[in-house]
């Protein structure tokens, strides 16, 4: 058995290189785990910055499907509100006052709507006076076309409000500007404006005037009824053109740079390169 004896000086080197690479060791740990701790911290800073980034997306994409929903109740609104005003400024014949204005009332040249064209055995063409059941059901067609364009001058309003920028409110001031003009017109049929510029209709007392008044606001030309629905037809076209360009933005927020839609569950493109 070999026995080694080391000086004292020869131990104190050993101890001194033992120690030394201790520290070199435990140097060596704690950069490891400073390295390691930095890359989490930046991990961890990309992580809540794509978060923040997706939640912001996210509020924008709910944002412009809630205008688009507004916009779309506003052209729907719009078109339904011009189709009514059709109807109730119609001068045909058979149209909705010329049914329900009696003839003695009739301000018009043309041939009396409220009377039927009969044959005698004769051959000869003569005219029957409607009866006043038949002219009572024809004021219903009317009250119920008068309310059905306030219901949706309303919802048009309303959907204005709610969108609430400089140019639909430009729309509600002018709106509000016509129910202004006919204010005494429209009270004397039980129609009144409200606050937020939406119209409040008395049926007992709209069913109970002279149609005559009804057609005054409702049934001529440059009425309220017809100025609205010039108005209604601007109201229409921008909130076609607000929902054509919000779906065109939800069209192309779906792909990135290279083509790839970002809802495709699949890896691949949706497109080829052929298109």
């Amino acid at each position: 058995m070999r026995i080694t004896n080391y000086s004292a000086s020869a131990r104190a080197r050993l101890v001194s290189q033992a120690k030394m690479k201790a520290r070199s060791k435990t140097a060596k740990n704690a950069s490891s785990k400073v390295s390691s701790d930095t890359v989490r911290s930046i991990l961890d800073s990309l992580n809540k910055k794509s978060s923040v980034s997706s939640k912001s997306k996210t509020t924008k994409q709910t944002s412009e499907a809630q205008l688009k929903a507004n916009y779309t109740s506003i052209k729907n609104a719009a078109d339904a509100l011009q189709g009514h005003a059709a109807k109730l400024l119609s001068t045909a014949q058979n149209s909705l006052f010329g049914a329900a204005i009696p003839d003695k009332e009739k301000d018009v040249s043309s041939k009396d709507a409220t009377t039927k064209d009969t044959t005698t055995n004769t051959g000869t063409n003569t005219t029957i006076p409607a009866t006043e059941a038949e002219l009572l059901k024809s004021k219903e067609n009317v009250v119920n076309e008068i309310a059905a364009f306030i219901d949706d001058y309303n919802t048009m309003i309303s959907k204005m409000s709610s969108v609430n920028n400089s140019l639909n409110n430009m729309y509600i001031k002018q709106l509000k500007s016509c129910v202004s003009e006919n204010r005494t017109a429209l009270k004397v049929l039980g129609i009144t404006q409200e606050a937020n510029g939406t119209l409040r209709v008395n049926l007992k007392t709209l069913k109970a005037a002279d149609v005559s008044k009804m057609q005054t606001v409702f049934g001529k030309k440059n009425s309220f009824a017809d100025k609205v629905a010039t108005k209604s037809n601007v109201v229409e076209l921008n909130a076609d053109n607000k929902i054509e360009g919000y779906n065109k933005s939800s069209h192309s927020s779906s792909y990135n740079r290279y083509g790839k839609n970002y809802n495709n569950s699949g890896n691949e493109s949706k497109y080829n390169v052929k298109g």
